[in-house]
């Protein structure tokens, strides 16, 4: 999409979901005679105004962990590649520390309003126990697609999945193309963003943040949706 092009707000989600296992047939009865399934990683970003989730399947030899790097990675290609265009976005994402709720996350969001990708973003964790939300509609239709159908290979996983809606709710993003060539990058944002961005202190304490342009490197958090607003 075009940055920051249209003065609207759009709403995102994340999340991963559980890995896929392959080859699999529908009427298997118990496991699968191979010694181990092949595995691929289901990681979807939802967008909640439109409808529809960008579903980036990563196949075990592809897929780098679930740390925040690649949780970023595959956030700013979707930023890119599927945004709308929107000015002002906010998004949400469960409170794993891991990938999400972490310092890199809070510097990644907060160069994308200094570089004038976004105007405004707000960033909200869930509350512990709440932990449905958007990204498990999507993957609860694709599972239900999926028990009914026989799949061996990575890219019939994709041809499955993009099948799993009708009317084009569901896209698919793969790691590489049908001749085998990456469509994307890993990058250590991490690494990068600390040379430029200093750690939050007592980042676990807030559950929601606001980032504007014109408060460029300013962080703005909240304990509770009620609570008081600190810069």
């Amino acid at each position: 999409g075009s940055y920051n092009s249209d003065k609207f707000t759009m709403h995102y989600s994340w999340d991963f979901s559980q890995q896929l296992n392959y080859p699999y047939e529908n009427q298997q009865i118990g496991s699968i005679y191979f010694k181990t399934p092949r595995k691929a990683q289901l990681f979807g970003v939802c967008c909640e105004g439109a409808p529809f989730q960008v579903n980036y399947v990563i196949d075990e030899a592809d897929f780098p962990g679930k740390g925040v790097n690649t949780v970023l990675s595959l956030l700013d290609h979707f930023f890119r590649k599927y945004s709308l265009g929107e000015s002002c976005v906010e998004l949400s994402a469960d409170n794993c520390s891991g990938q999400n709720k972490n310092n890199a996350m809070i510097q990644y969001l907060l160069y994308r309003t200094m570089a004038n990708f976004h105007e405004e973003i707000e960033l909200s964790f869930m509350v512990a126990g709440h932990t449905k939300f958007a990204p498990d509609g999507y993957f609860g239709l694709i599972k239900k697609h999926l028990r009914k159908s026989n799949f061996y290979t990575y890219e019939q996983i994709i041809e499955k999945i993009t099948q799993s809606s009708h009317n084009n709710h569901v896209k698919c993003q793969p790691f590489r193309d049908k001749r085998g060539d990456q469509l994307y990058q890993y990058y250590r944002w991490n690494d990068w963003l600390l040379e430029y961005f200093n750690n939050l202190p007592e980042l676990k304490r807030y559950h929601h943040f606001k980032f504007h342009k014109n408060k460029p490197g300013l962080v703005f958090v909240k304990e509770s949706v009620g609570g008081n607003e600190y810069e």
